[in-house]
């Protein structure tokens, strides 16, 4: 079904209103968020276009200068992709140089344990002429390609991504290009297309450490192919090519190694592994709720339920507003006891996340407990 266009700049105030618009009239629909962007004839000239190559393909785009939680939750939980594009123009020229972050791409096929990503990496485009017409489309090229792997098109995606892969060999955009036609095969479940080309991500990528997202879905791929050794090794190399000692190091990077590692260990029934990895990632920033919250999910797989219950408090004690850790403790009381307290865990992740991943689960937990207290209650 065709699709009408809207391209839209729009003031803050209007964005919860055409949203309501969108989610229930609008199948294939992405969000662009691109604050400041520049207003001068070259740069507006190719914006348009790029509204244009959407409506060809029947998906409506919405610009957006900025991005409020509400509808990023919001957009997440419709699978509506949303791209930070950050549009930079040289000073007296109408060249432009584009910056790519996906914020939100929908959901891959996967375990609850393992979070496989659909969201790569954030790159950017050389600058360009944004007169020129041939530079211009490869930059529409490399646009309309990620839009259309989020959207899961792999044809389409890859139709332009080839092209822009080709003509940014050497660049991040090339392995970006390889990373989202990969997570598009293997949306798709075309597990050993999606494969290749994280294989060529890994092999571009100057150390693995810069290609986390295609690694850890690769060692996904693997296990379920029947290939742990393989999901082992990448994963081991992942965390060293982090470590410390490398010249490139970064806590960040290290500490996302062991999380994904741990992922992939617990995927493959090493529990005592991957909760060593989660200690080994909590000892380097003890502060972080998200990662009390990834270790009482490793817990939760050997029924640790004390343990659980004192990462899941432990994360609310560094963050009370840190929406998973409700949901999860919520889940814990839920199946554990008191219901009284499940209830209350889930309205709090309600009341801090009403759009969020789990807001659905959240609300249908919320009526079941409360129809068995009314019931025990005569």
């Amino acid at each position: 079904m065709r699709h009408v266009l809207r391209w839209l700049l729009l003031p803050l105030l209007l964005i919860g209103a055409l949203f309501s618009a969108t989610a229930q009239d609008i199948d294939q629909v992405i969000y662009f968020v691109a604050p400041a962007a520049p207003t001068n004839a070259a740069a507006q000239n190719f914006l348009t276009r790029l509204a244009a190559e959407f409506q060809a393909l029947d998906v409506s785009i919405f610009v957006v200068d900025e991005l409020p939680d509400a509808l990023a939750q919001t957009a997440a939980a419709q699978a509506h992709p949303v791209i930070q594009l950050l549009v930079v123009q040289e000073t007296d020229t109408s060249r432009l140089a584009l910056n790519l972050d996906v914020i939100s791409g929908g959901s891959l096929p996967a375990s609850p344990i393992v979070k496989l990503s659909f969201d790569g990496p954030v790159h950017a485009l050389p600058a360009f002429d944004a007169t020129d017409e041939a530079a211009s489309q490869q930059a529409l090229n490399h646009l309309v390609g990620v839009g259309m792997a989020l959207l899961g098109d792999c044809p389409a995606a890859e139709a332009r991504l080839n092209q822009s892969a080709q003509v940014f060999a050497t660049m991040d955009a090339a392995l970006a290009a390889e990373f989202y036609m990969g997570a598009c095969r293997l949306r798709a479940d075309d597990k050993p297309g999606a494969s290749r080309h994280f294989e060529r991500v890994i092999a571009a990528a100057p150390s693995l450490s810069r290609a986390p997202h295609a690694a850890i879905n690769l060692a996904w791929i693997n296990v379920q192919l029947g290939q742990p050794e393989a999901a082992t090794k990448l994963m081991d190399a992942l965390v060293a090519a982090s470590a410390p000692d490398q010249p490139d190091y970064s806590i960040d990077r290290h500490i996302k190694a062991l999380v994904a590692r741990s992922q992939v260990r617990a995927l493959m029934s090493q529990f005592d592994l991957a909760l060593a990895d989660m200690d080994a990632a909590i000892a380097l920033r003890p502060n972080d709720s998200a990662l009390y919250v990834e270790r009482a999910q490793r817990m939760t797989l050997q029924s640790e339920w004390d343990q659980v219950l004192a990462d899941y408090n432990r994360a609310l004690e560094i963050d009370p507003t840190y929406a998973p850790a409700y949901f999860g403790r919520g889940l814990l009381y839920y199946s554990q006891g008191p219901l009284e307290n499940a209830l209350a865990d889930f309205k709090a992740y309600i009341e801090l996340a009403p759009f969020g991943e789990h807001a659905a689960e959240a609300r249908s937990h919320i009526e079941a407990i409360e129809a068995e207290l009314q019931e025990r209650e005569g």
